[in-house]
Order: C-alpha cells, then structure tokens, then sequence
C-alpha cells in the first residue's frame, strides 16, 4: 500500500524536473525484439536467446549554456559511442545496439510454449485443444519486460567543465511461439 501511495510523488517529482529546460536530460525510447520458439517439452525452465538488436529513439538535451560532448550505449557488453558531433542537433537521435547471443543469459520461464503430455502419457502437437486425450500447449506469446538493462550516460561540457547524465532502463524481449521449427532432438 506504501509503494502505490509513494509511486505518484515519484513520478511527479521526475516530470517537473524533466519539464525544467535548464536541467540536462536524456530521454530513451527502445524497440522490443521478437524472438520464435520452438516448442518444446513441459519441465524446459530456460530459453537461450538469439543475437538482439535493439532501436533507440534517443532526445540528449544538455543546460543552457552546456554542449554535449559525447554518449553511450551499453546493454551486457556490447556498447556504442556517439561523439559530440552526432549530438549536435537539440532534437531526436536515431541509435541501434546489437547484442551478440554470446552476451546474453538463458532467459527464466516457466509454462511457455510448452508441448504437455495427454491422458495417455504421449507427447501429442497438432491442434489447440483442451481435454482429455489431446494435446494442451501452453501460452502462445509472452513479453518479459525484463530481460536486459540498458545503461546510457550523456556527457554535457562547458569549456574544460564536465557533467555527466545517467540512465538506466529495463529493456524487454517479446516471445511467441513457431510451429514451424523444429523442436530439439530428444523431445
């Protein structure tokens, strides 16, 4: 009950700091990456995740009187770097981030296009149906909003003065299932 009563104060407070054009910001937009499963049998706790590219729609804006000198992107260990001349316009930015599957962490679900066994105990695909003796697949599409964070700082100079902007933001991953790939060996 405290959380929901401390959650407005909170983002009241963000939108008139943000409001205040002397201030620096750093506002992101990201994109969600689709990713097909295949499906699979019931128990599978985790997913291994494919390469990613995420999009950024990036508004740096330094205090008046501030330049930007230079931002970055990181998300795992894959980062990008724009310099100052990238910058330069006082208006929207267009970055992407790619992030090898190397990078990534197997990804935690749980009763996600799972394959469940029938009344007779045989592993059955075909068609979505509930009841005895036929096949009941699990969700068909999920989003974790959660799967990665982004860290982006934006570095706003006057003369040999420097200021550095933080952000932080979760950044999500969409799954849904594919009938059309082949399930791993074994199952």
């Amino acid at each position: 009950m405290k959380f929901r009563t401390f959650m407005p104060l909170t983002l009241i407070l963000v939108a008139i700091a943000a409001a205040d054009p002397s201030q620096s910001t750093l506002t992101i937009t990201a994109t969600t990456p689709k990713v097909a499963i295949a499906r699979h049998s019931e128990g599978r706790q985790f997913i291994e995740l494919p390469d990613l590219e995420y999009q950024f729609l990036l508004e740096p804006r330094c205090s008046s009187g501030w330049e930007p000198r230079a931002m970055t992107l990181n998300i795992a260990d894959s980062r990008k770097v724009l310099d100052g001349d990238a910058l330069d316009e006082h208006g929207f930015l267009q970055a992407s981030l790619a992030v090898p599957a190397t990078q990534l962490a197997p990804l935690p679900v749980s009763g996600f296009c799972e394959i469940m066994e029938n009344a007779g105990g045989k592993k059955t695909s075909g068609q979505i149906t509930k009841g005895q003796g036929s096949a009941e697949y699990s969700e068909m599409a999920i989003k974790h909003s959660s799967a990665l964070s982004l860290q982006a700082a934006l570095i706003c100079a006057d003369g040999d003065t420097e200021r550095t902007i933080y952000q932080s933001r979760t950044l999500a991953v969409a799954l849904f299932c594919d009938e059309t790939l082949a399930r791993t060996p074994g199952e």
